[in-house]
């Protein structure tokens, strides 16, 4: 993630739903009891949209809100089948360890 403190800044209006705001409120309540120190919701917003950028997603196909909508699912979808593929892996690992224990 881009050093935000460091680099040169554009400022943007940007409007976020209530839920989205509380949301994000919370992760920086949350972050000055854990550190003693707030994230900023830029820094938070930034990495968010950092994260969008390296998915393997054209973004310049997204031309309207269904067709960015389609976009999100696409990664809804590559990040639960790669959280499954993550706990199959973990569960067959588990089981294999405990089949060779049980072997000895």
């Amino acid at each position: 993630m881009q050093d935000i403190e460091t680099s040169k800044k554009e400022f943007i209006g940007l409007q976020v739903t209530t839920e989205v705001n509380d949301w994000l409120d919370d992760l920086v309540k949350a972050s000055r009891r854990k550190t003693g120190r707030k994230l900023p919701k830029q820094v938070l917003i930034q990495g968010g949209i950092e994260l969008l950028l390296a998915m393997p997603i054209n973004w310049s196909e997204v031309g309207d809100i269904e067709e960015l909508r389609s976009k999100l699912s696409q990664i809804a979808r590559l990040v639960e089948e790669r959280q499954q593929h993550r706990i199959y892996f973990l569960e067959n690992r588990f089981y294999a360890k405990k089949v060779k224990l049980n072997c000895l």
